[in-house]
């Protein structure tokens, strides 16, 4: 067992008598009063040590001196180091024959080098025993804090300084500090309790605030004047926490609290078992005020059920519109499905009624080429008997005749022209491409405009309602190109092959706008799209300004 060497008690006991410090820091304290002890001893037989040689001086001083757990240390009054004993020894790391002769400040530290020398002048100048804390450096260079008790022997020529190394006891005061001022700034209440009656023994200046207490007020009276009642009495939540606590050893949560003032608040607890020596087992309480963030999670809770009110609400309002849009969608779709039922029906009625009118141009043509050209070619024939039996006849009724017979000619001609027109007879006798190419032989004599056409398809026989609507279709075109285009050349290329015809026809001309061909009101380009599209087949307008249309039609040769 360790014994005060002051009291003659056991440290235990001593121990008892410190409150607040731990069993380790109370022993280092007992064994800091010892060395002071030890040095008293050595300064008290300080000079007698260094008188005479030390063959002479009494063992006991030499195993004093030697063997004390301080450093002990002979100066000359330079400074020089003359003898050491074991204790200085460790604590720098050089024996005594490695450290005589050596300044002793060699081994003290930058910043405490000039409280070494003040320390030394007061001792020589008022021969008093002075003290000083100083830092000294080891061989290893390690930093030593060491206290220093000194005085000046006989003869004043040396010093005898007893060194008590406080490194390790400087570090743990330093730690305490560290501890203690962690306590007083921490944000968070700390609170310790008594486990045997539920006393406060400690609260921190933060737990102090947070209940609206002065320092020290606390201290002495029972945790439950902290509980605010609820269903439960403050006695009854204190021992319920305590009683969870002593089950798992440690306890968190939510604890209702009451302040001085009588009002209540939330706080966030954490508690954990420790046995004090002074108090024995306790229970050290962590609080953190969360009256805010219970609040705050109250707001976010109720906004949490209005939003979702809201979007109940909304839902349902948007199923509604949902289902009217459906509904909306249903009668949209069924009035589409109708209108292009209704356009497909015009479509068909566009290519019944085209399809009515070439029928109809060619019953016009024959009535024509049957019964007005067949009459005028009888009146042609008796009008040149007429005039072949009648040779004898005035020359002003001759001259009759002839004009009779020139305007039967021209009444043919016109006649030609419009049956040509209503019906040409070179596409039922000969077909499509010899149709074409008189077309566009006919255009170029009227017009003057060069046509050059090339055939790069074999004759097929192609279905007479195709023959007719790529006709027309180009029919439409030339007479646009004689009217709008300006131009001075048309190149015409036929081609395709078993199943399809195509024929290209591309001018020199300004060139048709993007505008055009989608205009509205453009009836022409329209009627040729709506023809073509009729037979299935596509045609295609391009315009480069200044260069020129290009037109592609291509189209099944049997719809």
């Amino acid at each position: 067992m360790e014994y005060n060497s002051k009291s003659n008690k056991p440290v235990d006991q001593v121990i008892e008598l410190v409150p607040h410090l731990p069993d380790e820091t109370v022993r280092k304290f007992i064994r800091y009063i010892g060395y002071k002890q030890i040095e008293l001893a050595l300064q008290d037989n300080g000079a007698s040590f260094m008188n005479g040689p030390r063959c002479k001086k009494d063992p006991k001083e030499i195993e004093q001196h030697e063997l004390s757990p301080l450093g002990c240390l002979i100066l000359s009054v330079d400074g020089i180091i003359d003898d050491a004993n074991d204790g200085l020894e460790i604590m720098l790391g050089q024996t005594c024959s490695e450290l005589s002769g050596l300044p002793f400040i060699h081994f003290v530290d930058q910043g405490s080098k000039s409280i070494l020398r003040s320390f030394l002048a007061d001792i020589l100048k008022l021969n008093t025993i002075e003290t000083c804390e100083i830092r000294l450096t080891s061989i290893t260079g390690a930093l030593l804090y060491a206290h220093l008790t000194g005085t000046i022997i006989e003869e004043k020529n040396h010093y005898i300084i007893n060194i008590i190394d406080m490194t390790e006891l400087a570090l743990n005061i330093s730690a305490l500090g560290l501890y203690h001022n962690m306590l007083q700034n921490i944000s968070e209440g700390v609170l310790l309790i008594r486990t045997s009656d539920q006393v406060m023994v400690f609260t921190n200046p933060a737990l102090n605030e947070m209940f609206g207490y002065t320092p020290h007020e606390l201290e002495g009276k029972n945790v439950s004047m902290l509980n605010a009642p609820t269903n439960l009495s403050p006695e009854a939540i204190a021992k319920q926490t305590i009683r969870k606590t002593q089950k798992a050893g440690n306890w968190q949560g939510e604890i209702k609290n009451i302040k001085k003032d009588g009002t209540t608040f939330w706080s966030h607890a954490n508690i954990s078992a420790f046995e004090d020596p002074k108090y024995g087992k306790v229970w050290v309480s962590i609080q953190m005020d969360i009256t805010e963030q219970k609040l705050a999670q109250k707001v976010l809770l109720q906004s949490k059920k209005d939003l979702q009110a809201d979007v109940k609400l909304h839902t349902r309002k948007l199923d509604k519109i949902n289902e009217k849009l459906r509904q909306e969608l249903y009668k949209r779709k069924a009035s589409q499905d109708q209108l292009k039922t209704t356009l497909q029906k015009f479509k068909n009625l566009y290519v019944y009624l085209q399809r009515v009118r070439e029928e109809e141009q060619l019953n016009i043509a024959r009535i024509i080429h049957d019964d007005i050209a067949q009459l005028l070619t009888t009146l042609k024939i008796e009008l040149t008997l007429f005039k072949e039996k009648n040779s004898t006849l005035e020359q002003t009724k001759h001259r009759s005749i002839d004009y009779m017979l020139q305007l039967t000619d021209d009444s043919l001609s016109s006649i030609t022209s419009i049956i040509t027109e209503l019906r040409p007879v070179i596409i039922d006798k000969m077909g499509l491409t010899p149709a074409l190419k008189q077309l566009f032989s006919n255009f170029q004599e009227h017009t003057g405009i060069v046509c050059d056409l090339r055939n790069k398809r074999e004759p097929i026989l192609i279905k007479d309602e195709v023959t007719t609507s790529i006709y027309r279709v180009v029919q439409e075109l030339l007479t646009n190109i004689r009217n709008h285009s300006k131009a001075s050349h048309v190149t015409i290329i036929i081609a395709g092959d078993a199943s399809s015809y195509i024929i290209e026809i591309k001018d020199n001309g300004k060139g048709i706008t993007p505008e055009e061909i989608a205009n509205p009101k453009s009836f022409g380009i329209i009627g040729m799209k709506e023809r073509i599209m009729g037979i299935h087949g596509t045609i295609i307008f391009k315009g480069i300004p200044g260069k020129g249309t290009t037109v592609k039609i291509k189209t099944p040769i049997n719809s």
